[in-house]
């Protein structure tokens, strides 16, 4: 294993494309769990990059870690202006189906608590 810029752990895949790399807490969540699902982020409670102890680990969305991140205070609340893409509307749909509340989607989306009522709610041009 080595260290690479970012500073998470990476190993070379045995049996992949020459230069093929994997992350290598990616490589110990899979030894232990199984595959890790389409659109799904191996995120770290510790928050030490290259850490593979698999109890350190959890699986989340592009939201959910992002959102670990501001309650971590590892990123910055405020976002520049920006469109809201057809991706995110279904994804704050969903989480909206289960129960995550406007404020914390806002929250760890960087879009208002209007704006992400608004997106949750409307259903006439779905996406």
């Amino acid at each position: 294993m080595s260290i690479i810029d970012g500073g998470y752990g990476v190993h070379g895949v045995h049996g992949g494309k020459p230069g093929e790399i994997t992350y290598a807490h990616q490589t110990a969540w899979r030894l232990a769990y199984g595959p890790i699902p389409a659109g799904v982020y191996v995120c770290h409670r510790c928050d030490v990059r290259p850490c593979v102890n698999v109890e350190h680990l959890f699986l989340g969305n592009a939201l959910i870690n992002n959102h670990d991140a501001i309650e971590k205070g590892r990123a910055r609340k405020v976002r520049t202006n920006r469109r809201v893409t057809k991706e995110q509307i279904r994804e704050f749909r969903t989480l909206r189906a289960n129960g995550i509340t406007c404020r914390e989607i806002a929250e760890s989306s960087g879009f208002s608590v209007k704006h992400i009522s608004v997106i949750t709610t409307e259903r006439k041009s779905d996406p």
